[in-house]
């Protein structure tokens, strides 16, 4: 995986290989972190969706959860989709609470 990192005149420096550094033209720093934060962001619903998938069966008709713990569980759902709205980072993401069943 590519890295990024601010050298001490702010410019972003990319490593194509351990041994070898480019950095960037400006022109380009916008497409590339544009390009990296959508690389995130896909690793990110990836594992959200598999949190989503997981907890389906306790919103189905035949669920054998209370109606008080299906609201939990639509909350804990809601906020699985709500963390690539304020999220992109994969680093330091706070995943909500599973409810107890």
């Amino acid at each position: 995986m590519a890295k990024h990192e601010l050298d001490d005149e702010r410019e972003i420096l990319y490593w194509a290989s351990p041994e070898e550094e480019v950095t960037l033209p400006e022109s380009d720093r916008y497409a590339w972190f544009e390009d990296f934060k959508l690389q995130h962001t896909i690793t990110l619903r990836r594992q959200r969706n598999v949190l989503l998938a997981e907890s389906d069966w306790t919103q189905a008709i035949d669920s054998p959860l209370s109606e008080s713990k299906k609201v939990e569980w639509q909350t804990y759902r809601q906020s699985l989709r709500d963390i690539t709205i304020t999220n992109w980072k994969l680093e330091g993401i706070v995943w909500p609470d599973k409810p107890e069943e």
